[in-house]
């Protein structure tokens, strides 16, 4: 599983470039604000599962950007679960 949580374009690219098949990638905190722009390249990335925590779009006005693109948004009850499932978790920031 992959945690983006930075904005800025470095963290993404080495995200990106360490995702694989079977992969999760969740964006939190300020990695939301990948979102506007970046849509193809995150709908392009290795992982199975692109998604968002929703409380973080929330915070920041970019729940209609995450719904409109297709991506799928997490909630505060579902994040712990993604953690359990994925027992080797990478923060990016």
């Amino acid at each position: 599983m992959h945690l983006l949580a930075a904005a800025g374009g470095e963290a993404l690219q080495a995200c990106l470039a360490n995702c694989r098949p079977g992969d999760t990638l969740l964006l939190l905190d300020v990695g939301v604000f990948q979102l506007p722009g970046a849509e193809g390249v995150l709908a392009g990335a290795g992982a199975d599962r692109v998604c968002f925590l929703a409380a973080d779009l929330r915070a920041r006005g970019l729940e209609s950007v995450a719904a409109g693109a297709g991506f799928e948004v997490v909630d505060d009850t579902e994040f712990p679960e993604l953690l359990r499932r994925h027992p080797h978790c990478v923060t990016w920031t």
